[in-house]
């Protein structure tokens, strides 16, 4: 009972100290802060060093802002100057190559002209030698190649034809039918000279594909045919020659030729 009574007091003081604070609350929320001096002291004295600050940051970005255009301006003028010496250097490496290409034009239209008036017996060496500078100058004039291709041919130098032939079937471009339907020929009756008669007929189907009605085509392509024992072929090649060259006087022997065949 006795214990109880303290408890009680305690309860009381603590509503009684609630029922002050409450009523207190409603003026210290509407208490003005702005008004008291001190208050606005501390206000004015944060908006002094915030607009310090806010100097201090403008001016050194005004600065570096500054630094940086004036680097930027001396970069895109040292890049200006240095384009337009790359730009003259560029002027001059095109002219000293258009220069060396002329120059070495004309040297390659001399050095053929040369060629086409020196006698093949009797200038061989020459005219080979000749013809490799003119290669040495242009590696892709296709006539060179051929000129020389056929000088070898004609001096019986076989390996050094068929291989310069070869190569210069690889320049050949769409239009030079006829100058392909030659080499072609050319590599037949090489191979033919090493008894590689598989390889005669495939050169010489080439060629009759690329003219069809060629008597000396025809005809190397019917002595191959029959010499592989291929009577089909035989006949066939032989129809198109009686059609295309009936004067030939080797038909008759042809004919024979082919019946002897199995």
């Amino acid at each position: 009972m006795y214990n109880i009574i303290p408890l009680i007091l305690i309860l009381a003081c603590l509503i009684a100290i609630i029922v002050i604070v409450a009523r207190k609350f409603s003026v210290l929320a509407n208490l003005d802060v702005d008004n008291i001096p001190s208050e606005k002291e501390g206000k004015f004295k944060e908006m002094i060093a915030g607009n310090r600050i806010k100097r201090n940051i403008y001016g050194k970005s005004l600065k570096i802002k500054n630094g940086l255009s004036s680097v930027f301006n001396k970069f895109f003028s040292w890049g200006e100057r240095y384009y337009g010496r790359l730009k003259e250097m560029k002027n001059h490496y095109d002219e000293e190559l258009k220069s060396g290409e002329e120059k070495q034009e004309n040297q390659v239209e001399t050095l053929m002209d040369e060629v086409s008036n020196l006698n093949p017996k009797e200038n061989y060496e020459e005219i080979e030698n000749k013809l490799i500078k003119v290669i040495g100058l242009d590696s892709k004039n296709s006539f060179a190649f051929e000129k020389l291709g056929d000088i070898y041919f004609d001096n019986k130098r076989h390996k050094e034809a068929k291989e310069t032939y070869e190569y210069l079937l690889n320049l050949l471009e769409e239009g030079e039918e006829d100058r392909k339907a030659k080499i072609y020929f050319y590599l037949a009756l090489l191979n033919k000279e090493e008894e590689k008669y598989d390889q005669v007929l495939s050169n010489i189907k080439e060629a009759l594909e690329i003219s069809p009605n060629n008597p000396r085509y025809l005809d190397i392509k019917l002595e191959t045919s029959i010499i592989l024992e291929d009577k089909k072929s035989a006949e066939e090649t032989l129809g198109k020659l009686e059609e295309v060259n009936p004067e030939n006087q080797k038909i008759e022997k042809f004919k024979k030729q082919i019946k002897e065949l199995k």
